[in-house]
C-alpha cells in the first residue's frame, strides 16, 4: 500500500530494548565448555542479548520476559515521539513468545502503561510480524480510525532454549546447540502519527505478503517447543522470495535502486543475507544479526532504531527500504521510508 502525501503519516518514534549487555560467543563457550565461536561462524553471530544470566540459566530481574520489555521499549519510543499516553489511540502488539497464552499480550501492555480506553490488535509471528504491525498501523490512519498508533515488538526466547542447555547431561545436539546460541531476547517499539507534529520517518509504502505457501517452509516449531531447520529449503526458496520482495519493495520508486541510501535487512544471520542476495545493494544494508543474534518480532525495529542512532539514517533525508521475510511461513514485508 502506497500512502497519499494529503494524508501523510510517519514514524516519529523508534526504540530498541536490549535486556542486560551483550554476551559473547567466548563467555558462552566458557558456560557450556562447548567451541560455540566454531559453530556461530556459519551464522555470523558474535553476541545477543538473553534475560537470563547465561552462566546460571536465572532470569536476570524478576519478571523480565516479552511484557516488561514491550512495555520498556514502548516507553522509550513515546517518549523519542513526544508523544503522551493519553494521545494513544490503537495498541498494536507483536510477538512470537508472548509470556502467556491468555490474557493477550496488549491487555497485559495497556495495562502496564496505563493506557485507558483505546482499540487493540495482538499480532502473533515472527521475522516479520514487525511489518505486518506497520502495515497495520498505516492502513488503520489512512482509513481514519486512529490518529496515533503504539506497536511493540518482543521475543523473550533464551529461557527455553538456551537455560536448558546448562542442564544438559548428554552431549549437545548441533540442532539444540544452533537454537540456545542464535535465537536470543529483546524488544522494540514505534510510534505511527497521522501529520505529526514532530520530524520522523514518513511512510511512503508498506505491505505485507505471502506468494510462496505452496513451497516446504524453512523454519517450523512443533507443539513441543521444538524448532527445525530446513535448510535445503532456505536455500532454494529464499533468493525467489528475496527477490520477489525486492520487486515489492522497489515497485514505488520504479524500480531504481539508486533511490535507495539504506536497506534495513535484520535477517537471522549472514550466511541467509549471502543466499537472499539483493544483488547491487551490498553496500547500502544495515544489519545487526551479529549483534542481537535472531531476536525475530523485533528485529527491524531494532535495527531501525540502531541505524538512526548511528547516523546511517538521517531523519527527512535518507530513503529507507526495509525488507523481512520469515521463513516459518514465506511472508514477506517491505517499506519505504523518507
Amino acid at each position: 500500500m502506497t500512502f497519499k502525501d494529503s494524508h501523510e503519516i510517519a514514524i516519529t518514534g523508534v526504540a530498541d530494548y536490549s535486556p542486560g549487555p551483550p554476551v559473547t560467543n567466548a563467555e558462552l563457550e566458557t558456560a557450556l565448555q562447548t567451541p560455540v565461536t566454531t559453530l556461530m561462524n556459519y551464522f555470523g553471530v558474535e553476541s545477543r542479548h538473553y534475560v537470563i544470566d547465561p552462566a546460571t540459566g536465572e532470569r536476570r530481574e524478576p519478571g523480565l520476559g516479552t511484557t516488561e520489555m514491550s512495555v520498556r521499549a514502548a516507553r522509550s519510543a513515546l517518549q523519542q515521539a513526544g508523544v503522551e499516553i493519553g494521545e494513544v489511540d490503537f495498541l498494536i502488539t507483536s510477538s512470537s513468545t508472548p509470556d502467556d497464552r491468555l490474557p493477550p499480550l496488549t491487555y497485559q501492555v495497556q495495562r502496564r502503561l496505563g493506557l485507558g480506553e483505546i482499540r487493540t490488535l495482538d499480532l502473533r509471528g515472527g521475522c516479520t510480524v514487525a511489518m505486518q504491525a506497520l502495515t497495520t498501523a498505516c492502513t488503520l490512519i489512512e482509513s481514519g480510525r486512529a490518529n496515533t498508533v503504539l506497536v511493540t515488538a518482543a521475543d523473550c526466547i533464551s529461557p527455553a532454549y538456551f537455560a536448558p542447555l546448562l542442564k544438559a547431561n548428554a552431549k549437545l545436539s548441533s540442532e539444540n546447540l544452533m537454537n540456545g546460541l542464535a535465537f536470543a531476547d529483546g524488544g522494540g517499539a514505534i510510534v505511527v502519527q497521522a501529520r505529526p507534529k514532530v520530524k520522523g520517518l514518513r511512510v511512503l509504502h508498506a505491505d505485507i505478503a505471502s506468494r510462496f505457501h505452496t513451497r516446504d517452509v524453512g523454519f517450523s516449531l512443533d507443539a513441543s517447543g521444538s524448532a527445525i531447520h530446513n535448510h535445503r529449503s532456505i536455500r532454494s526458496v529464499l533468493p525467489d522470495v528475496a527477490a520477489r520482495a525486492m520487486k515489492d519493495m522497489l515497485g514505488p520508486v520504479d524500480g531504481n535502486a539508486d533511490k535507495i541510501d539504506v536497506l534495513i535487512v535484520p535477517q537471522v544471520n549472514r550466511s541467509m543475507i549471502r543466499v537472499a542476495g539483493n544483488e547491487g545493494m551490498d553496500s547500502k544494508r544495515f544489519y545487526i544479526g551479529h549483534e542481537i543474534g535472531n531476536c525475530p518480532a523485533p528485529a527491524i525495529f531494532r535495527a531501525m532504531a540502531r541505524a538512526i542512532e548511528r547516523g546511517n539514517i538521517q531523519t527527512g533525508e535518507s530513503c529507507v527500504g526495509v525488507l523481512g521475510i520469515e521463513t516459518a511461513s514465506w511472508n514477506y514485508g517491505v517499506a519505504l521510508l523518507h
